[in-house]
C-alpha cells in the first residue's frame, strides 16, 4: 500500500498550515465583529473521524482505512477553514470588479445573458447542468473512494489535497484583493435564480451579519472561479486512471459549462481559475522534478 503516514514532516507543516489559518480566521473574525459558530454536529463529525482513525491506526492497525481517514480530515478542515477566510475578507468592502470582468466577456466576445437565457430556456439542458454544478461533494467522494480502495495510492490524493490547498489560498487572497459580486448581480438576476450566497456576500459587505453559524457558510468567492480550478485540479488528480480518468473528466466538464449560468459567474471568471489552477500544477510538478514525486496510479486501473 502506497500509504503516506512515512511523510510525517509533510503532514506536521500541513496541520500547522491549517492551525495557523485557523487562529487567524478567529482574530480576523473578532477584528470585523463576525462570530462564527461552530456547530456541535461539527464538533462531533471530528470526534467521528479523529477516533476512527486512532482505532485504526494504533489499535487494529489497518492502515487503509487510516489513511483515508486522515486525507478526510485534512480535506475538511481545510476547506472549512479557507471559506471562513473567504467570508471574513469579504467584509473589507473593496471596490467590485464586475465591471471590468464584463469587459473583458465582451472583449472576447461572450454574452453571459445569452448564455443564461439560452439555458434557462432548455428544461433538460438545465437540469443537467444544475445537477453538475452541485457535484463538487460526489467527484471528491468518488475520486477518495477510487484512489483509496481501488488504485490504492494515496500519494496521488495527498497530491489533491496539497492542490486543493494551494489553489485556495490564492483564490482568497485574490478575492480579498479584487472582489467580484458575480454575474447573478451585475446583470440583475439574482430573483430568478436560487443563490443565497449572494444575499450572504452582500450582507458580509454591508456588516449586517454579525453571526454566522458553520451551517450557513457558502463559497462566495466569484473571481477566481473555484469551480473552474476544482474541475481542472480533479481531472489532473485522476490522470492514468482507468475508468476514473474518463468518468471524472465529463463530470468535470459538464460542471465547468453550468459555472457561469448557475454558479453566476463571468466567463473572466473561470480564465482566472484556470489560470490558478495551471499555475499550482505547475509548482506541484516542478516540486515533483526536484525529487519529491507523486508516484503514477497502478497500471492496468
Amino acid at each position: 500500500m502506497k500509504s503516506h503516514f512515512g511523510e510525517d514532516v509533510n503532514n506536521f507543516l500541513r496541520w500547522s498550515l491549517l492551525a495557523g489559518i485557523a487562529v487567524i480566521d478567529f482574530f480576523l473574525s473578532r477584528l470585523v465583529g463576525v462570530h462564527i459558530i461552530v456547530e456541535r454536529w461539527a464538533l462531533l463529525l471530528g470526534l467521528l473521524l479523529l477516533g476512527i482513525f486512532v482505532i485504526y491506526r494504533f489499535v487494529r492497525k489497518r492502515p487503509r482505512i487510516a489513511c483515508l481517514c486522515h486525507a478526510v480530515m485534512q480535506y475538511l478542515a481545510l476547506t472549512g477553514v479557507m471559506v471562513i477566510l473567504s467570508c471574513i475578507v469579504a467584509t473589507f468592502d473593496r471596490p467590485l470588479i464586475d465591471a471590468e470582468l464584463s469587459r473583458v466577456d465582451q472583449a472576447l466576445g461572450l454574452d453571459w445573458t445569452a448564455a443564461f437565457d439560452f439555458v434557462h430556456s432548455h428544461p433538460l439542458l438545465s437540469v443537467i447542468l444544475r445537477s453538475a454544478y452541485s457535484s463538487i461533494p460526489v467527484q471528491t467522494a468518488l475520486l477518495f473512494w477510487w484512489l483509496a480502495v481501488i488504485a490504492d495510492d494515496f500519494a496521488r490524493i495527498d497530491e489533491f489535497i496539497g492542490l486543493v490547498a494551494s489553489t485556495l489560498v490564492l483564490t482568497v487572497a485574490i478575492s480579498a484583493v479584487l472582489p467580484a459580486g458575480g454575474a447573478f448581480v451585475w446583470y440583475k438576476q439574482t430573483s430568478v435564480t436560487d443563490a443565497s450566497y449572494v444575499q450572504l456576500f452582500l450582507d458580509l459587505r454591508g456588516g449586517a451579519i454579525h453571526e454566522i453559524p458553520l451551517s450557513q457558510l457558502d463559497g462566495i468567492v466569484q473571481f477566481p472561479s473555484f469551480h473552474m480550478i476544482f474541475g481542472i485540479i480533479c481531472i489532473y488528480a485522476a490522470r492514468g486512471v482507468r475508468v476514473l480518468f474518463p468518468l471524472l473528466t465529463v463530470l468535470s466538464t459538464i460542471m465547468i459549462a453550468a459555472t457561469p449560468v448557475f454558479g453566476g459567474h463571468h466567463f473572466s471568471d473561470l480564465i482566472g481559475g484556470a489560470v490558478v489552477a495551471v499555475v499550482s500544477i505547475l509548482f506541484v510538478a516542478r516540486r515533483a522534478d526536484n525529487g519529491s514525486a507523486v508516484p503514477a496510479a497502478k497500471a492496468g486501473l
